[in-house]
């Protein structure tokens, strides 16, 4: 109840959402959307505005800096990835930590991959991912009770989530890669995950295990066997 999704209609450039997080500390805008409107502005002040904004990873940067702008609030970006900002302003703040507190309860933790600054946001074991793991088809699907009420395994060899450099160009990340994000992933406990883009949501209490499954899948498929 305390997270609202935020996308245009029709689609506006690649179709990415942003994702409010209401705290008592105020409100968190996980990514941004291209258009930026009265109407949109309107709705999150009436829900408390906005007391900061946190972007995944420069794809997503779009209209960062009119949304800081009209909310009065500080955007993180990752030290890392700041240069591809097509502007510059005070209210962005470069992260150079791995794990960053927006406010209570609300972490903003940097795994690289797609980007090398790319992050996640944590909040009440919820994972905002954007495209940092990038959510499949096989990964949204139910396989515990299929539409008749029978109750089934999913099969084995499909993955819930892909890791990409170039998600256009299919490119996968590396293996020396994948284990640096996990190593740092696997500090933290979360039951579902949420995906830069609508359709792209996964509730279960074993999604970090999904994961670490995706992961060992690429690995295989890359060459590298039964990979721990």
């Amino acid at each position: 109840a305390r997270l609202t999704f935020i996308s245009s209609t029709p689609k506006l450039a690649i179709g990415q959402r942003a994702i409010l997080i209401q705290t008592p500390e105020g409100n968190i805008l996980w990514d941004c959307i291209s258009l930026l409107d009265e109407e949109t502005i309107s709705r999150i002040q009436a829900l408390g505005g906005l007391r900061a904004m946190v972007i995944s990873h420069p794809h997503f940067y779009s209209t960062h800096v009119q949304w800081a702008r009209a909310f009065k609030c500080p955007v993180y970006l990752s030290a890392e990835d700041a240069r591809w900002a097509t502007m510059a302003s005070a209210h962005q703040i470069p992260l150079a930590s791995t794990e960053t507190e927006v406010v209570s309860g609300v972490k903003a933790i940097k795994l690289g991959g797609h980007f090398p600054g790319s992050m996640v946001l944590l909040f009440d074991g919820r994972l905002l991912i954007a495209d940092t793991l990038m959510t499949t088809a096989a990964g949204v699907g139910g396989w515990e009770v299929d539409a008749t009420g029978t109750s089934r395994s999913k099969p084995p060899g499909l993955n819930s989530f892909s890791f990409l450099y170039s998600i256009p160009n299919f490119i996968p990340l590396n293996l020396d890669e994948m284990s640096r994000m996990w190593g740092i992933l696997k500090k933290y406990d979360f039951r579902a995950t949420y995906g830069g883009f609508t359709g792209m949501d996964i509730e279960d209490e074993g999604v970090k295990g999904r994961v670490l499954e995706s992961m060992k899948i690429q690995a295989r498929h890359m060459g590298y066997g039964e990979s721990e």
